[in-house]
């Protein structure tokens, strides 16, 4: 996964929906720490850490 993630900022495809997915994918998947570690990689990949964001993942670790 991280591989794509790389991939799309190299290319300027990332977004923050993306990374709702990966909250929303990793909790799902019962990973939660990975989640709150993916919020950790916004900034690195130009996505600020900021309300929306922050949104998407309480959404996220909330179902």
């Amino acid at each position: 996964m991280w591989d794509a993630v790389r991939s799309m900022h190299s290319e300027g495809l990332i977004s923050l929906a993306a990374f709702a997915s990966i909250f929303a994918s990793l909790t799902s998947a019962g990973r939660p720490a990975d989640a709150l570690a993916a919020f950790g990689a916004l900034a690195p990949h130009g996505i600020p850490q900021d309300t929306t964001a922050l949104n998407y993942l309480h959404s996220a670790l909330s179902h």
